[in-house]
């Protein structure tokens, strides 16, 4: 029971996190571009905290499904040269993609957090082996390669079944023949 509390909670303070990551991509893209920003909001419904800073409200509000930057001129006309639709076209469009735009580079963020702490990644050469391995009783060392076995591989001409037969001389015969003492053949 616990437990589905703090999952909730959880789900909902990393909706929070993206939220306030969208939304914080349009209020600095609007700061930047002189436009005037009234409110920043996060959360729609009452306002359970408030507070004023310059001219922006900034506000924290009871139902965690979305948030909103409003800005001068958004909706309605205004005479202020700080309103939205009196700016540029090119700027508008860049206030209103930058939330998009933050969200794709929080994805990424959090993609190389959580790719930095794994230890290793999928590859086919050998880094080590546990201990007692069947691999390394094999006669496999660190560093050997697996090559793919796709149908490029087995394309019927002599020349890529050579290739072929090479690798697999390479990879595996050899470093058996080093074991076993005994003489590889020859291509």
């Amino acid at each position: 029971m616990i437990i589905n509390i703090l999952l909730v909670l959880f789900a909902v303070l990393l909706f929070g996190l993206i939220i306030f990551i969208h939304e914080f991509g349009h209020f600095f893209t609007a700061k930047l571009s002189g436009i005037r920003v009234n409110e920043f909001a996060i959360g729609m419904g009452p306002t359970l905290f408030h507070f004023q800073k310059g001219e922006t409200q900034y506000s924290l509000r009871l139902l965690p499904i979305g948030g909103y930057c409003a800005m001068e001129g958004e909706d309605e006309s205004s005479e202020d040269d700080r309103a939205f639709g009196n700016k540029p076209v090119w700027r508008r469009i860049v206030v209103v993609c930058a939330g998009a735009v933050m969200n794709i580079l929080f994805g990424i963020v959090l993609m190389m957090i959580l790719l930095a702490q794994q230890p290793m990644f999928t590859s086919t050469t050998i880094a080590k082996f546990a201990e007692d391995s069947a691999l390394q009783r094999r006669a496999f060392r660190p560093a050997t390669s697996f090559i793919p076995l796709t149908a490029t591989v087995f394309a019927p001409t002599a020349t890529s079944a050579f290739l072929w037969l090479r690798q697999i001389r390479s990879l595996w015969i050899l470093p058996w023949c080093e074991r076993e003492k005994r003489l590889p053949f020859t291509m």
